[in-house]
């Protein structure tokens, strides 16, 4: 686990053990068998046909008028990018194209942050438990904006950590970036609020290192990024624009709070134990999202987090954990933007299961690597269970069939 000094002792460096080459081939393995998972049979799988929520993203993308006067400037940007992806390759690949960016990103990061709270072996596992999880794999291989959900969670993590751990205008600007491009994702307010409290002592002091000039070049970058989604609230105003914006829909408040016990308890079930309302689309069956090998892992993670709230990484992933889940249970996210912060939570379930491990067997080289191997085995397996699940099982039922009818013209 890393141990931060007081804030006025801060280190400029991340810990050494997260830049040793083994880590970055490591990573870069994990990078390619990402890449291929996304493309692989990326059209075929669904027979070149399109499902209803993908029609939808196609015709919100605006041909004759920027996004910001548009009414898909929710997800805005995502839509300018798809917009740029689609006319490149006019058809269902370069609708889908985007999802597999972001969903590679977030997986980057994952890693980057796994490695350096638990080493390359441990963050290995990790995403690659993560790149073939099937909510993973059915989210990110679809052209919709549900992907930007969970970038947005992982980045902010990595943002927070990184302002936490550097001082200067880079750390800062990425934090501001990040935030903000989390206003333009439908609800994002929310959990950009979030990330700024949990931060905010660290940004006060970041703020008084730079020099003003600086300091005034990031407000201002802040403005000219805010400055569409303003203009888009204030020149076309109406209380069900305002409400789709903070996350509540058209439906208002009250109808979020009546289903408010349904989503929350939903979403440990969703996980773990029975798929009760998902849609066909991202879901197989009534089977949860993660396999059970992995559930018991993450729940020991969660327990270790649960155990060290004094630490500030741990701290942090439990309090986004905590705001997804309510999030989720107000309607305003998906179930799936927690598989990134789960994945952390697996990473430390599998460093706290080889640490007791290591305890006893502290002297023998041959036993220690022996657990390690014996884990890595397990992960695989769930791994490869988990992927078989999206790419056979999910693939051919006729109930995910059914979803894909539409051609994309």
């Amino acid at each position: 686990m890393a141990n931060f000094k007081p804030l006025t002792e801060r280190t400029r460096r991340l810990p050494r053990r997260s830049r040793p080459p083994v880590a970055v081939s490591a990573g870069i393995m994990v990078l390619v068998l990402g890449i291929w998972l996304e493309l692989w049979r990326l059209t075929a799988l669904t027979s070149g046909l399109a499902s209803k929520a993908e029609v939808a993203t196609k015709h919100s993308l605006y041909l004759d008028s920027p996004w910001w006067k548009s009414p898909a400037y929710l997800y805005g940007p995502y839509y300018s990018l798809v917009h740029a992806s689609y006319r490149i390759s006019h058809n269902l690949f370069g609708l889908r194209l985007l999802s597999i960016i972001i969903g590679l990103l977030s997986a980057i990061l994952v890693y980057l942050i796994a490695n350096n709270w638990h080493g390359y072996k441990i963050a290995t596992l990790s995403t690659v438990s993560y790149l073939t999880g099937f909510g993973f794999l059915a989210v990110t291989r679809q052209g919709i904006p549900l992907s930007s959900q969970m970038l947005l969670i992982i980045a902010l993590l990595s943002a927070i950590l990184t302002v936490n751990n550097w001082d200067g205008g880079i750390a800062l600007l990425y934090f501001i970036v990040v935030s903000i491009a989390g206003l333009y994702i439908p609800g994002g307010i929310w959990i950009v609020l979030v990330s700024w409290i949990l931060t905010f002592a660290d940004l006060k002091w970041s703020f008084k290192r730079i020099k003003p000039k600086y300091a005034g070049g990031l407000v201002l970058a802040g403005l000219i990024m805010l400055a569409p989604l303003t203009y888009r609230l204030t020149a076309v105003y109406s209380n069900s624009q305002l409400l789709s914006w903070l996350g509540y829909g058209l439906h208002g408040k009250l109808s979020a709070l009546k289903q408010f016990a349904t989503n929350f308890y939903s979403v440990p079930l969703n996980l773990f134990i029975h798929n009760m309302n998902l849609s066909r689309t991202l879901s197989l069956g009534h089977l949860p999202l993660l396999p059970a090998a992995e559930s018991i892992v993450i729940a020991i993670g969660l327990y270790c987090y649960a155990r060290r709230l004094n630490n500030f990484n741990w701290r942090c992933v439990s309090a986004l954990i905590v705001v997804c889940w309510l999030m989720v249970g107000f309607g305003v996210f998906s179930v799936f933007s927690l598989l990134p912060l789960l994945a952390l939570a697996m990473g430390a379930g599998l460093t706290y299961m080889l640490k007791q491990w290591y305890e006893i067997f502290p002297q023998n080289p041959i036993a220690r690597q022996v657990g390690v191997g014996l884990m890595a085995i397990v992960m695989l397996f769930s791994s490869f269970y988990a992927a078989r699940s999206y790419f056979v099982a999910w693939a051919n039922d006729p109930s995910t069939v059914s979803q894909y009818t539409y051609h994309l013209d």
